[in-house]
Order: C-alpha cells, then sequence, then structure tokens
C-alpha cells in the first residue's frame, strides 16, 4: 500500500497544534541567580572574618558598627531581592478581561491577542519568553532575580537597586582600605590590581593567594556598583516620564501624567513610600496594571 505524502499545509498545521508553550531554560538566569547569591555570601563571610576584623581590631565601636551594616545589607537586599523575584502577580490571567469587558469574544481595543499565551492581554504588557508568561506592564527581564519586572515588582527592584549601590559601595571601601593597607595603591604594588598580572604575579610567588582573590573580588564589586547606578538612574528617568523601558526605546509616551503621579503609580502613596527604604512593605497602589488611559496630548502621537 502506498504511503499518503503530507502536504505542506499538514505540515504546518501540525507544527502550529505542537507548539511548546513552556517557558524555556536559558544558562543567562542560572548564572545571573548564582552570581547574586555568590556575591551575598561571600561578602558576608569575607567582611566579617577578614576585614572588619583586621581593619577596626582596635576599635571596637566601630568594628560593632561595621557589623551591623553588613547585617542591614544583608537583610534589606535579600528583602528586596526576593521581593522582586516573586513576580507572580505581574502575569497575566484570563480573568483580566472579565474585570472590564464581560460577554465578548473579541480583542478590546488597545489590548492584543497573544498567541504563546493564548489570552488577550491588557495595553503595556508584553510576553516574556523566558518567563512563559504575559507580563503586566513588563519593563524588562531582570537575570539576577530571574524574573521579569512589571508593574507590582518595579518598585522592589528600585530599591533593590539603591541598596546594592550602597552595599557595593561600602565593601569596596572595606576591601580597598585592606589592600591599600597591604599593597598601597599609588606606589609600585599598584600593578598588583592590574587583572590578569595579578594572577601571574601570584604564580611568581610575589603576591598572596589571599590578595589575589580579594582584588578579584573587588572588580565585582564594582561592576555590581556600575550596574545598580545604571538601573537606578535609568528607572528614576522613565518613572518620572511615566514610561517602561520598552516605551522610552520607541520614544512614545501615551501614559505619562505629572511627575508625582508617574511616581505615585510605581510606588504608591508618596508620603509612605520612603518607608520603603528601611521596611520593603507593599503598599496599596491606585492602579491595577490593567486598564491604562491614553494622555489627551499624547493620542495624536500613539
Amino acid at each position: 500500500m502506498e504511503r499518503r505524502q503530507v502536504t505542506l499545509k499538514e505540515k504546518l498545521k501540525a507544527h502550529y497544534d505542537n507548539r511548546n508553550f513552556q517557558p524555556q531554560e536559558t544558562s543567562a538566569n542560572k548564572v545571573g541567580v548564582a552570581f547574586y547569591w555568590f556575591m551575598t555570601i561571600s561578602l558576608l563571610f569575607e567582611s566579617l572574618l577578614i576585614l572588619i576584623p583586621t581593619l577596626f581590631k582596635d576599635n571596637t565601636t566601630v568594628k560593632l558598627l561595621c557589623q551591623v551594616l553588613v547585617f542591614v545589607a544583608l537583610v534589606e537586599c535579600n528583602a528586596c531581592w526576593f521581593l522582586t523575584y516573586k513576580d507572580v502577580s505581574n502575569y497575566v490571567r484570563k480573568t483580566f478581561i472579565e474585570k472590564y469587558f464581560t460577554r465578548t469574544q473579541e480583542t478590546p481595543p488597545g489590548w492584543r491577542s497573544c498567541p504563546s499565551c493564548q489570552l488577550d492581554a491588557p495595553p503595556r504588557s508584553h510576553h516574556c519568553k523566558l518567563c512563559g508568561k504575559c507580563i503586566l506592564k513588563r519593563d524588562h527581564h531582570c537575570f539576577f532575580t530571574g524574573s521579569c519586572i512589571g508593574f507590582y515588582n518595579q518598585r522592589y527592584f528600585i530599591i533593590f537597586c539603591v541598596h546594592m549601590i550602597w552595599s557595593n559601595a561600602f565593601a569596596l571601601y572595606l576591601q580597598l582600605t585592606y589592600l591599600n593597607e597591604a599593597m598601597p595603591i599609588f606606589s609600585n604594588y599598584f600593578v598588583n590590581y592590574l587583572p590578569g598580572i595579578n594572577v601571574l604575579l601570584y604564580f611568581w610567588g610575589n603576591i598572596p593567594i589571599g590578595m589575589v582573590l580579594i582584588v578579584i573580588h573587588s572588580y565585582f564589586c564594582i561592576f555590581c556598583l556600575g550596574a545598580g547606578i545604571f538601573f537606578f538612574v535609568w528607572q528614576m528617568m522613565i518613572v518620572s516620564c511615566g514610561q517602561t523601558s520598552f516605551e522610552a526605546w520607541k520614544n512614545v509616551n501615551p501614559y505619562g501624567k505629572s511627575v508625582l503621579d508617574n511616581f505615585r503609580s510605581v510606588f504608591g502613596p508618596l508620603k509612605f513610600c520612603w518607608l520603603m527604604l528601611f521596611f520593603p512593605v507593599p503598599f496599596d497602589l491606585s492602579e491595577d496594571g490593567i486598564k491604562w488611559e491614553i494622555q489627551p496630548k499624547s493620542v495624536k502621537g500613539h
């Protein structure tokens, strides 16, 4: 019996029906999260067991103060990390459309039909291939947390950047002070700080392995400090304008309000939001991330 040849149309239909909608694991996510926890744990032990005891062995008060700052940084950074990591509230659900559009089979104006999630997604939401979900007011995917930054966790991400900045600056101060006592930076020992050169000097027996590791660790702190500053400044810019990163790159601003209203949309009541610097607790937001009103001045450009 002759086997029937499958047509191109049938092949395309089979491919469409058998699509994989599951999020695809990527090494970038795993490496980013692993790098964060490596830095957190290594800086904790390095600061408490080596840097602080050595630098302030004759000053108990300053030593205790620095130890307290280390634990504050640990608690604040990890609290904001977990709140940023937990992005389930940002996921678009089928019930969202029923909240504003009942008994409709059509995609509402301003919404879009997502073929991957197989649901209608509200304005400003975008599909993330890494998360496998449509994200409310999606800004970007953060590899350090392995999650998307969107409507409900953007505020925690910004506070996370603040704590990343001061904690890495503090760690860098301790590292450079410790290294400078043994190898003054502005001297012939400067070559000991150059990437690659210090490793060669270790193999030649000119520098202890402990010093090499702390120098390399300081490179990582500089990277984290720079990343924290960049993301904090960028987030402040787009929040003040009422934009997401996607909208800023496209140079559109259809939903921007006044600067204060834009900050309220992200952080909640301004009279309480400063408390998030010390206690990253959630405050009710004035919007739900589903319904967005286009501002009159932006209608033409949009």
